[in-house]
């Protein structure tokens, strides 16, 4: 077992100079019933889920527990433990930034639509 991560430092950062619209940390409910509560109404977060590294302990309790894809995406947090929303036009710095610390990569898009989110594809298990 490892301790949590903690984000403070890189989040207070990226917060000072506003280059962060929300951020969700996923714990239990998974992606969906964390990130869904900072989704405005008329906006939608399109998840492609082919980009998630999943840890391999998500793969063998999937195996072992004969789980689908979709309980465990409501259940564990995959190996995302926060997601930040951030305009396009910062994506690269965010993640340079991030990254002094933390594994980031991007996981899908902020479009316009009813469902507050929308996930494509499915795991790389």
């Amino acid at each position: 077992m490892k301790p949590h991560r903690a984000y403070y430092k890189v989040t207070k950062e990226l917060a000072s100079k506003h280059m962060v619209n929300g951020m969700a940390h996923i714990t239990g409910g998974g992606i969906e019933g964390n990130l869904k509560r900072i989704m405005p109404e008329g906006l939608s977060a399109k998840i492609d889920l082919s980009k998630i590294r999943t840890l391999p302990i998500f793969k063998l309790i999937k195996d072992i527990g004969n789980i689908p894809e979709r309980e465990m995406l409501n259940t564990f947090n995959c190996g995302v433990g926060l997601i930040l929303v951030v305009k396009a036009d910062n994506s690269d710095i965010v993640t340079s930034l991030v990254q002094r610390d933390y594994d980031c990569y991007p996981v899908g898009e902020v479009v316009f639509g009813e469902d507050k989110i929308a996930f494509q594809n499915t795991m790389a298990w």
